[in-house]
């Protein structure tokens, strides 16, 4: 994943921003719905994650390169995953990569 996640990458439900350790991204976004996990990520990494999930992602259409939710999807409930992965692609530019 790391060799192909390249420009601005989305990390939905990206909880405390473990995935960053694998990752060299030359912009990144994470979005995570817990309070509680942004919090650790702003200590981990000094930068808090958009207030979002996987049915409401806070941004423009078509406007990041590589989306990924490595640690996150599993969670969606199976009657949420078609719309879910539509919400991932509606902010994913022409061309991009999900994971």
């Amino acid at each position: 994943m790391a060799k192909w996640a390249k420009g601005l990458v989305l990390d939905v439900g990206c909880g405390t921003g473990n995935i960053l350790r694998f990752l060299d991204p030359e912009k990144y976004i994470g979005v995570e719905p817990s309070v509680g996990m942004r919090e650790k990520f702003r200590e981990k990494h000094g930068f808090e994650p958009l207030d979002g999930h996987f049915l409401r992602i806070p941004l423009t259409d078509e406007s990041v390169d590589t989306v990924i939710t490595t640690y996150a999807f599993h969670h969606v409930p199976d009657g949420e995953k078609t719309d879910a992965i539509k919400e991932m692609l509606r902010v994913l530019k022409s061309g991009g990569g999900l994971s």
